[in-house]
Order: structure tokens, then C-alpha cells, then sequence
């Protein structure tokens, strides 16, 4: 089950990967940005989107959506 903060961070990451474009990670600074958070709020989210097979995070590195 997906939260709506689950959903603000997947819907920040598609819209800059779309901006970006689809072979680009996005930097975690960017989707911090985007939603007005820090970027240790974004890593923090990042690593258990990671774990639930959503993301592929990286750090330094960014992140970029999962098939899924």
C-alpha cells in the first residue's frame, strides 16, 4: 500500500526524469527541491522506496523509477 507522500515522491521523480530525460538518473537534490524538503528527507524516502523494489537508488548517483 502507497501512501500519498509514497505517491509525491514517485510523481517528483517521474516529472524530473521526464525533464531530465528517461536515461538520466535525477539527483536527489532535485527531487528534494521540487517537493520543498531537505535531501536527507529524500535519501531517507529514497532508500525504503529502494527497498520496496520501486526505485533504483544510488548513492551520490541519484535515483531513477523501476519498471514496477
Amino acid at each position: 500500500m502507497t501512501t500519498s507522500a509514497t505517491e509525491n515522491y514517485l510523481k517528483a521523480v517521474l516529472n524530473l526524469t521526464l525533464t531530465a530525460g528517461a536515461e538520466e538518473r535525477v539527483s536527489l537534490g532535485r527531487v528534494a527541491e521540487s517537493l520543498s524538503v531537505t535531501a536527507s528527507t529524500v535519501t531517507n524516502m529514497m532508500k525504503a522506496l529502494a527497498g520496496q523494489g520501486l526505485v533504483d537508488y544510488r548513492a551520490r548517483l541519484g535515483v531513477a523509477l523501476t519498471p514496477q
